[in-house]
């Protein structure tokens, strides 16, 4: 069983993949979807242009890994409105392959994932890596390789991943996974 985390972003935006079958957490790959704006096309075309990309990356790994879920960090608005309609893009695509995918989504705020990782919900960036790469298999592996600039939005996909798994709903997914194995 494999939890896709998701980092939303419109210009990076990480993602990991969180094995369940073992009898710990492994994670699979990590990466960051990356999208430029092209100034030579009307923004409008560009957006519809960067969007398809990062759908289109999304859609390779649900067909390799075929997530039970989707973890996300929480949609929230700042005081940016331009970062807000970009993100807000991102998260129209990945409600969009939601649905399409029947896979539920599961948003948890920064804090929350920090606290579920690192009992304190205002750790730092490199605390929560640092936690991650004790909790979880390979972890260390699949980041390593990811830009430092990039890194910690891979890192914050694997922690939404990391927080899913105590959520009920992955918790009740886990019990007739092993039910059925018996």
């Amino acid at each position: 069983m494999v939890i896709l985390g998701i980092d939303p972003g419109f210009s990076s935006l990480g993602w990991s993949l969180l094995d369940l079958s073992g009898g710990r957490p492994r994670c699979l790959g990590a990466g960051v979807i990356r999208t430029k704006p092209d100034r030579k096309l009307k923004r409008c075309d560009d957006n519809a242009r960067r969007v398809a990309h990062i759908t289109k990356q999304l859609q390779q790994l649900q067909r390799q890994h075929e997530p039970i879920v989707i973890a996300a960090e929480a949609q929230s608005w700042t005081s940016f409105v331009n970062a807000d309609r970009s993100v807000a893009m991102a998260w129209g695509c990945l409600s969009a392959l939601g649905e399409v995918w029947a896979t539920p989504i599961l948003q948890f705020r920064p804090q929350e994932i920090k606290k579920a990782i690192c009992n304190d919900a205002s750790a730092s960036k490199q605390s929560v890596e640092n936690a991650l790469a004790f909790l979880v298999d390979d972890s260390e592996q699949q980041l390593a390789p990811i830009t430092k600039t990039q890194r910690n939005h891979a890192a914050d996909a694997l922690g939404a991943a990391v927080t899913a798994q105590d959520h009920d709903l992955v918790r009740m997914m886990l019990n007739v996974r092993d039910r059925g194995q018996r």
